[in-house]
């Protein structure tokens, strides 16, 4: 697999942090909405804990990594997964024009033990989001 990073300098950052999420099962919408002055280019990611940050060698985390913590990102026609071992997923862009918005959902499905905290973050590549 192959990854690139976007440069990102001069886009501007915007996001969504949720700790502690109550719910064993959750559904949650996001909306973002472009703020800028012109048309842009919009990135919206998902997030939640990495599988790196629990003790691999610790039998009382096997429960909280791999693929039994699953969790999705839905937005443009897309719906990804996201889990320990994947924890972040990217939507393909999405062009909004000034004052446009686009709602984004996240639907988590929590183990015991697991870290309930997440986040759904965009970027715009002209200006404010």
């Amino acid at each position: 697999m192959t990854t690139v990073n976007q440069d990102t300098m001069g886009w501007d950052f915007g996001y969504f942090l949720m700790t502690d999420d109550p719910d064993d099962h959750s559904t949650h919408t996001v909306k973002i909405t472009n703020t800028s002055h012109e048309a842009q280019d919009v990135y919206v990611g998902a997030h939640v804990w990495d599988s790196r940050g629990y003790s691999w060698y610790n039998d009382d985390c096997n429960s909280v990594t791999g693929w039994s913590n699953q969790h999705y990102l839905k937005g443009n026609g897309q719906q990804l997964a996201i889990n320990s071992n994947y924890p972040d997923k990217w939507l393909e862009k999405k062009m909004l024009q000034v004052g446009e918005s686009i709602e984004v959902e996240v639907e988590f499905n929590w183990v015991t033990g697991a870290t309930r905290d997440w986040s759904v973050t965009a970027w715009g590549t002209e200006g404010t989001i």
